[in-house]
């Protein structure tokens, strides 16, 4: 499996479990992700710092998925945006076409099809 030790990732999401079981995967590939559990706080980490990628949970309070995704394109269209969500409804796929989101991972998460997507 091909380890990606330069890939800088900041996955987010609401549910620390969500968080943990992503962070181990990650851990497993050779990556050391950031993480926050809210929009708000990954805007305030992305002003700070650089990334390569971000994983995004679709339904969290306040800010969701959409509304942060959105965000990352305009202020930071260099950036890789993946949803993580259980959602796999057709309507929420072509939403996220809509938006211009090429990369959805399912959860659960299958590790596989997530390093294919990193690759």
């Amino acid at each position: 499996m091909q380890v990606f030790s330069e890939l800088r990732l900041l996955v987010v999401d609401d549910n620390p479990v969500n968080l943990l079981v992503a962070k181990r995967q990650f851990s497993c590939f050779g990556l050391n992700a950031e993480q926050a559990d809210n929009g708000i706080t990954a805007l305030e980490i992305l002003k700070e710092r650089a990334f390569d990628v971000i994983l995004i949970d679709l339904h969290m309070p306040g800010m969701d998925g959409y509304q942060l995704a959105n965000m990352v394109q305009v202020l930071y269209p260099e950036i890789k945006v993946i949803i993580f969500t259980a959602d796999i409804l057709e309507e929420v796929r072509k939403r996220l076409r809509d938006m211009g989101i090429k990369y959805v991972l399912s959860k659960p998460f299958n590790p596989e099809e997530m390093h294919q997507l990193l690759l």
